[in-house]
């Protein structure tokens, strides 16, 4: 259906082509319709209800009064005008027809189906993906040589270097022998073990 402000932009003039019938099926449908229907016949046309009983007494219709009728009682404004003698239901395409029969082609091309008219889309922009970042890198921590190597020398086998890496551990006395002996045990195989056993004995001795 029409808006309002397409309703007022059509004019007043007579459409009706046979006037007898034109007043015969207005005092049929509009005489027979509720209150609330002819207020909403009025607003739509946006004349009032004196327009429409004029209809009954001359049998002359404009295009706006027969369009509102049309869209109230789903009638095809071509009966109202006289030009069809059968009450077809009313459709866009009937009113669109109704429009260029008489002349209202601007308005007539505002009709045309949503379906048919070219769509223009804009494409949004792709959304860039953040920059991947590289996970932090913890640094391993440095090997701390905790063993005390001496030197075959017993000379050079001194309490600086034993001394050079202050490693602080509480043990109890049974503790420390248990100890002493799991490296005697070790030593017997020789390599790191007999050369810490080696500088123990000398730095107790010393």
């Amino acid at each position: 259906m029409l808006s309002i402000e397409q309703m007022q932009r059509l004019k007043r003039s007579n459409v009706s082509v046979d006037a007898e019938k034109t007043m015969e099926r207005f005092k049929e449908d509009f005489g027979a319709s509720s209150a609330e229907q002819k207020r909403a016949m009025e607003e739509a046309s946006g004349q009032a209800q004196n327009s429409f009983y004029r209809i009954g007494q001359t049998g002359a219709i404009s295009a706006r009064l027969a369009l509102a009728m049309a869209n109230e009682f789903n009638v095809t404004p071509f009966y109202y005008s006289g030009e069809v003698g059968e009450k077809e239901p009313c459709t866009d395409l009937l009113i669109k027809q109704f429009l260029e029969k008489h002349e209202y082609f601007d308005i007539a091309a505002e009709l045309e189906p949503t379906a048919k008219k070219k769509r223009t889309y804009n494409r949004k922009p792709k959304a860039e993906a953040p920059p991947e970042i590289a996970p932090a890198i913890t640094p391993a921590p440095a090997e701390t040589d905790v063993e005390c190597k001496c030197e075959a020398d017993a000379d050079k086998c001194a309490d600086d270097e034993c001394n050079e890496q202050e490693v602080k551990i509480s043990l109890t006395e049974d503790e420390t022998v248990t100890l002493l002996r799991a490296l005697f045990i070790r030593a017997r195989a020789g390599g790191d073990a007999a050369s810490n056993l080696d500088c123990i004995t000398k730095c107790l001795l010393s």
